[in-house]
């Protein structure tokens, strides 16, 4: 396949700006994996979107990240002096080896499997609490009453944040633009406003972990001031970055991931009859609705060390390639009907967590905390449903997710 210059029917589908691309991007998807699976962006890359395909690119040790590069070809020069450039360029998520399987030791560490599951009973309690709080009412939103202090409580769980002083945390005012993570750039009003957040976020870091050097607790940052003891290179900016990313990642993904899920499950009356029907299925459900809506669309940009063929192209060395897991989990060649939801389907993998060296490590956590809300919303909430009317999504591609979702019983 030649892939030296773009199609002008796919740059005209797939656009990322396009609110109907981001309201609803898998028809495009659809279409670029049956006619052109590697595809040239009009950004400037090019953009992977069969299964195969896009596991092959997150697993093969001859592509690698390079964060400043992509962070100079949307914003030029400039965009590496921002705050927020700064600050994420620490994100383990930015690294290649040896220093990603340096950090990643940390980081495993620091959010052991234990851990995760000691957070699981604690997840239920806020999904209790936060049905509580609506209970008089007879109607929530799903997003802002439920998903959005959910994420964050238990993400100030992990971090050791102490329980008066979470009010910043599960305020949506304090989170920073997602559209930050998009393959397109965002304005530099957006960028300011951004890193005015970001840095409010990092100074309380700070300050914080000057506390659990004094007092430390069981709990993600006291491990990694703990770990300094051993790896010196473990500077208090990379410990900040990296609670930051929790916050962020943790937060924000898993929020959008549990509010896609309830959006799939609750608007489609027969798959819900289902798991009513066969509450066993719990497990499988999850699985099968983090595969059909992430809300990760994107894995991050790639470059290629050397001439790579994938599948029927040839990657030349230097070329910038972007994965695409929301294409990759509609992939017919993995499932069949594969934009259909089945909570029956036979072991539904998807690659929403990515894959290789970089999966990630916060993925038993985000799929217990799906559970308990799911669970929490059956066994309190039996008769929820949908208000109806149209979803109104966040005007971002990489982190999908929606703004709102209304709910009553």
């Amino acid at each position: 396949m030649d892939t030296n210059a773009p199609s002008a029917i796919s740059n005209m589908l797939f656009d990322p700006l396009s609110k109907r691309f981001k309201d609803n991007p898998y028809p495009v998807l659809r279409l670029l994996r049956e006619h052109e699976p590697i595809h040239r962006s009009a950004y400037g890359l090019l953009i992977a979107t069969r299964y195969d395909d896009v596991l092959f690119i997150i697993k093969d040790k001859r592509f690698h990240r390079d964060f400043d590069e992509g962070t100079r070809a949307m914003y030029g020069e400039a965009g590496l002096h921002e705050y927020s450039t700064g600050v994420m360029r620490h994100w383990i998520v930015n690294h290649n080896p040896p220093d990603h399987t340096r950090l990643r030791k940390h980081m495993v560490r620091a959010i052991s499997n234990a851990r995760m599951l000691r957070l699981e009973q604690p997840a239920r309690a806020y999904c209790h609490q936060l049905v509580d709080r609506v209970l008089q009412k007879r109607s929530l939103d799903l997003v802002g009453d439920y998903t959005f202090p959910l994420t964050a409580l238990v993400v100030c769980d992990l971090l050791g944040i102490p329980e008066n002083e979470r009010a910043m945390f599960v305020e949506q005012s304090i989170v920073p633009d997602p559209g930050l993570l998009d393959i397109v750039p965002v304005n530099q009003a957006t960028t300011i406003a951004a890193g005015a957040k970001i840095r409010t976020i990092i100074a309380y870091f700070e300050e914080l972990c000057a506390r659990k050097r004094i007092e430390p607790a069981d709990d993600f940052t006291s491990d990694l001031l703990r770990f300094q003891a051993d790896d010196p290179e473990l500077s208090l900016d990379t410990i900040t970055a990296h609670m930051f990313f929790m916050f962020f990642a943790g937060h924000q993904s898993t929020q959008n991931l549990i509010s896609n899920a309830l959006y799939s499950l609750y608007s489609r009356p027969d798959q819900l009859a289902i798991l009513r029907a066969e509450p066993a299925l719990i497990d499988n459900a999850v699985e099968e609705l983090i595969r059909f809506d992430t809300s990760v669309q994107t894995a991050h940009v790639h470059y290629a060390s050397e001439d790579v063929m994938v599948g029927e192209t040839l990657i030349r060395a230097g070329e910038l390639v972007l994965p695409l897991l929301g294409a990759a989990n509609r992939d017919p060649a993995r499932h069949q009907n594969p934009e259909l939801l089945d909570l029956r389907r036979s072991k539904p993998v998807h690659l929403t967590f990515g894959g290789g060296a970089h999966y990630c490590i916060g993925a038993r956590l985000a799929t217990l905390e799906l559970k308990a809300a799911i669970e929490t919303l059956e066994a309190r909430l039996p008769s929820i449903r949908l208000q109806g009317g149209e979803p109104q999504w966040l005007s971002t591609y990489t982190l999908r997710g929606l703004k709102t979702l209304a709910a009553t019983w």
